[in-house]
């Protein structure tokens, strides 16, 4: 049986940001270059959607996850369609 552990790892090692540095994956702020070179590598993630909907799942308070910022004033909330900036 396959556990919800498992389902994770298996996504996330096929991830574009399994070798970045996790950092990147932290703005502090709106305008921090972070963000910017996070959202660059998910656009190309073949795993975006999974990322997303495990950051959803996780009710995620801050960061980037499946291409989406985060963070309680300027960021994704589930429903948006456009990329966040």
């Amino acid at each position: 049986m396959t556990s919800q552990l498992d389902l994770y790892v298996d996504w996330r090692q096929s991830a574009a940001c399994v070798n970045k540095d996790p950092e990147l994956f932290w703005p502090m702020w709106k305008k921090d270059p972070r963000k910017d070179a996070a959202l660059e590598i998910c656009q190309g993630c073949v795993v975006q959607s999974e990322c997303l909907a495990y950051a959803e799942k996780i009710q995620a308070p801050g960061g980037v996850w499946g291409g989406k910022v985060f963070a309680a004033d300027y960021g994704y909330r589930k429903g948006d369609n456009e990329r966040n900036r």
